[in-house]
Parts: C-alpha cells; structure tokens; sequence
C-alpha cells in the first residue's frame, strides 16, 4: 500500500523534462469519454532548450516521427518513458532527449494499435520560448489491460516483499505497530521539517537491533493472519488495479483489525500533511511547492473497507492530474509574478540561442505555428477541439533517429 501511494505521487510530480542534451518543462492534461469509454492524453513541453546542432537534428528526427511516437513505454507501468511504434505488437524504446544508437525491438502482448497517436506541432509562448504538444487516446479495454499487467507485477513484488516480511519474524523481527506508519509515510514522501514547532504525527519505537525490513512496504505492519489473508489474494489473484470509467483502484484483503487501522491512518495521515503544508513559511518556496503537491495527490485519494477486512484505494486519473497542474500552474505564476524574483547575474549559458535553435527546426522543414497561444492548448485540449497536425506522408518509423533505419516499413 505504501508503495502504490508512493507510486502514485512520483509519477504525478510534473516538472523539469530532462533526460539528455534536450530539456524542457513538462505539463499534462487528461480528458475522459464516459459514453465511449476513452481516455485522451495530452503531453506539452514549454520552454524547450537544447546545447548543439545534434540536440537540434534529434529534435527535429522527432518531429518527423510524430505520427508513431508513444510518449509511454508499453512494457513499463508507473515510469515516464516514449516508445517509436513499429506494428501493433512491436516498438523500440528512445530517449526524448538526445540522440542514440538503435534499440532492440521489444515485443508485447499488448495490441499497440489500440492506441490513436495524435500528432501535434512546435509553437511560441508568449515569451516566444518553444513549445511542442502530442495527444494521444486509448479506449477503456486497453487501459484495462496494462492496469492487468500492473497487478500482475504488483502481485509478484508483494509476495516477495511477504517472503522478506516472515523471514525477518522467525529472526527475531516483531511486527511494527500502526502507530509508527503514518510517520513513516510523512517522513518517506517529506523527510524535512517545515519549521519549528511544526506537530509531529506520532512516536516511532526504535527497531536499530531488528532484522532488515522488506523495504518501503506496508507488510510490516499487518498481522501474521493478514499476511496470510494477503497470499491468498495473490494466489486467486483478487489483488487487483482495477478500473470503473476513469476511477483507478486498488483491491485487496486483510483482517477487519489491519482494515480499520489502515483507513484510520490513512485519515491521520492527509491530516498531518495538511498541518505541515499550512505551517511551511511562504518564503521557503520549494517546500512550499512540494507540501502544496502532496496534500492535493492525498486529497485525490480515497481509502474505504466497503466489507469486514476488504480495502479498496482509489484515485480518479482526471481529478488527480487537474489537481497536480492547478498547484504547478500556481507555483509558476507565483514564480513569475513575484517582486522578489529578480534574477541574479547569470554565467554565459550552455544551451543554444533560442532563435538559433528554432532557424535550426526550420531549415529541416520543421514548421512552428507562431499563431497558437500557450494558454489556450489545455482548455482546448479538454473540449476536444486542439488542432492534430499529422503528416501528409509518415516516414517509416525511427526515420533520422538511429544509427540504422529499417529501409522498409514493418510488417503488421
């Protein structure tokens, strides 16, 4: 459990993009179709920045290749990632950020084809920085499969995390009290005080002499009959991420005692975040930033025990992802609009000029539409009317991005 809601706010954490010579600010949106049962995705980059003519090249290879890119890895779950799709089984990993040598092919049981890649293009923010947006859908039945897939992994790292768990009592170990959980999850997803005076959430008994725990897990805390209750759900896989519409869950079974303490701690746990973010100095601005993150990612949350002993955790995708980019989009005004934010004397930067970069785009045929204002794409995006820019004729796919290309398209 500690691992899901761990899970959970790492992956909801949007900011800085960068994993090479390309570096961006990351923002996304997320729309649901009830009556079609269908989850659109938007990606955006702002203020995209790059150090040599290669960064340019790259970017430019991606640009061409907009009408296969996968902006998520299709053998990964909770992990940013992109995917060039070959066929509706097949893809190659890439980097967004910088130019590499040609991956293996990964094969996936996954129909790649489910999903609708919506293409989109380059424009200016008002600050004429470059910008770039991607949109992409899937229907309910794919989602369900890599959500699948997710239990799967979850199921097979639960029962080692089990494993450890029994291990470390027949050492000696003594099961932790619950008491001990909610600090440890406050600490694990904020470790810094926000200032003096701030409450603690509960005393932690010292366990230096114990054996080691299994981790960052919630199995520490349950009883020897929950952990047994935990192996059969593994083993008649009813431990499971499971959806209704656009609502995520999480289902599980422990005893009605570990049940109850789990909801209970859960309650004292939003509580504790929301007094440490309420008490963070309005000048000590990254944890503010931070602080303000959390308490919307656990507010998102729900925890119930619908049944004696059951647990069901549950997030909404679109509630989740609004919540995180109103406190992104605030920070950055804060940010922006700020007296104090003078700008300090800065060292001759790295990364090319930005008119530099956009004559590189264009000189390879890559358009920027400088009509498009920076404010408008999400608000469009929710209402289903952002512009897709495809390509009148899709090269194979990974055209310019490799080492190697294939000559001719992939068979389907």
């Amino acid at each position: 459990m500690r691992r899901f809601l761990l899970s959970l706010l790492l992956v909801s954490l949007f900011g800085i993009f960068s994993v090479g010579c390309l570096q961006a600010k990351r923002r996304e949106a997320v729309r649901y179709d009830a009556a079609m049962d269908t989850f659109h995705v938007l990606r955006l980059y702002t203020d995209i920045t790059a150090q040599g003519p290669e960064d340019v090249k790259h970017l430019a290879a991606l640009y061409t290749n907009r009408d296969h890119i996968l902006l998520f890895d299709p053998i990964a779950i909770f992990k940013e990632a992109a995917a060039v799709r070959l066929d509706k089984e097949q893809a190659l990993p890439i980097s967004l950020g910088e130019h590499q040598a040609r991956p293996d092919v990964f094969k996936t049981d996954l129909d790649l084809s489910q999903v609708n890649i919506t293409p989109g293009q380059f424009f200016l923010s008002p600050a004429k920085t470059l910008c770039y947006y991607q949109q992409m859908s899937a229907p309910g039945k794919f989602i369900d499969q890599l959500l699948a897939k997710g239990s799967e992994a979850l199921r097979t790292e639960l029962l080692k995390e089990i494993t450890q768990e029994r291990d470390r009592r027949k050492n000696g170990g003594q099961r932790l009290p619950w008491e001990m959980a909610r600090q440890e999850i406050v600490n694990g997803v904020d470790p810094a005080p926000a200032a003096p005076n701030v409450p603690d959430t509960g005393p932690v008994k010292s366990t230096a002499t114990e054996p080691a725990r299994p981790g960052p897990s919630m199995v520490v805390f349950y009883s020897d009959v929950s952990l047994a209750a935990l192996d059969k759900c593994i083993s008649d896989k009813t431990l499971t991420l499971a959806r209704q519409g656009s609502t995520i869950n999480l289902n599980f079974t422990v005893t009605s005692e570990d049940a109850r303490a789990m909801c209970d701690n859960f309650t004292q746990l939003r509580t504790a975040l929301h007094v440490r973010a309420d008490a963070t100095p309005q000048a000590v601005e990254s944890a503010r930033r931070k602080r303000a993150a959390i308490v919307q990612i656990f507010d998102a949350l729900t925890i119930t025990s619908p049944q004696n002993g059951s647990i069901c955790a549950s997030v909404e995708a679109v509630d989740i992802v609004d919540r995180l980019m109103a406190v992104v989009d605030a920070e950055e005004a804060a940010k922006t609009d700020s007296p104090a934010a003078t700008p300090a004397p800065q060292a001759v930067p790295t990364t090319r000029p930005l008119e530099r970069i956009i004559d590189g785009l264009r000189e390879r045929g890559v358009p920027i539409n400088e009509k498009l204002a920076l404010p408008d794409i999400i608000p469009a995006f929710k209402k289903g009317s952002l512009p897709a820019n495809p390509s009148a004729n899709p090269v194979v796919p990974g055209t310019g991005m490799f080492e190697d290309v294939p000559t001719t398209s992939p068979g389907k």
